[in-house]
């Protein structure tokens, strides 16, 4: 199952050019499941369907969302309904008989500028809200033996490097989190495709539970040009490939 997260920059219905630039990335990259960020609830992939988005939120205009979940057609998926965090999170529950079923949470974690909780600033509103994403994580796997987990998008962090965006605390809350939640980021460190390319370091996420494993290809990021080209976005999007482990 090919798993793909993209920072879209605020896309609406009406996204004109770019709009069909981006729909050109994602019909090439072809992933069965999409996690789009800064997203529109009508700007679809093709061949898919929406099964869950974030909640409205005050900080998204034109009908936008933090976050929307588009999965393959005929691929078997439901929405979870989230008991907090809804309007940065949404979550999906893939089927894939005869084999474990996933659940695939969709995420937009905090900027170092962000002023969305008056309480924290900078790096410490990352580090909150992380904790607070992850115990939604770990309230909707508990009972679940038979289900895996991922968690994909735009986590504003760099992955074991330093980088401009996030923080040294921030760092080690997310090493803390995929530790006590035993979570592997698939797209960080040595798995980083923007490391590879030589373009910069991955704030744009994958994280799986141990059930699930990544084929032997590196993970796959996009677009081809350094650095990533504003008429299209202002995130490289990344993709891996899972099967059981």
């Amino acid at each position: 199952m090919k798993i793909a997260t993209w920072n879209l920059n605020c896309i609406d219905a009406n996204s004109g050019v770019r709009g069909k630039r981006i729909q050109s990335e994602l019909d090439r990259v072809a992933a069965d499941v999409w996690i789009l960020t800064e997203s529109h609830p009508l700007f679809a992939p093709s061949g898919h369907r929406l099964i869950a988005t974030s909640s409205p939120a005050i900080d998204r205009v034109k009908g936008g969302r933090w976050v929307t979940i588009w999965v393959r057609d005929e691929m078997e998926a439901t929405e979870v309904v989230l008991r907090e965090q809804d309007e940065r999170m949404a979550a999906v529950r893939i089927v894939r008989a005869p084999y474990r079923s996933v659940v695939v949470f969709g995420t937009v974690l905090p900027w170092r500028a962000d002023t969305r909780h008056a309480e924290y600033r900078g790096a410490r509103v990352f580090e909150h809200t992380l904790r607070e994403h992850a115990k939604e994580w770990d309230a909707q796997m508990t009972g679940e033996e038979d289900t895996e987990l991922c968690i994909a998008g735009d986590f504003n962090q760099e992955f074991r490097a330093n980088g401009p965006i996030g923080t040294r605390i921030g760092r080690a809350a997310l090493d803390e989190i995929l530790q006590n939640s035993k979570l592997t980021c698939a797209t960080g460190g040595s798995q980083d495709p923007l490391v590879h390319r030589r373009c910069g370091t991955n704030i744009d996420h994958i994280l799986i539970s141990k059930g699930l494993r990544v084929s032997d290809v590196l993970p796959e990021s996009w677009p081809e040009s350094i650095p990533v080209p504003r008429r299209i976005s202002d995130h490289y999007g990344i993709s891996i490939t899972v099967a059981d482990a």
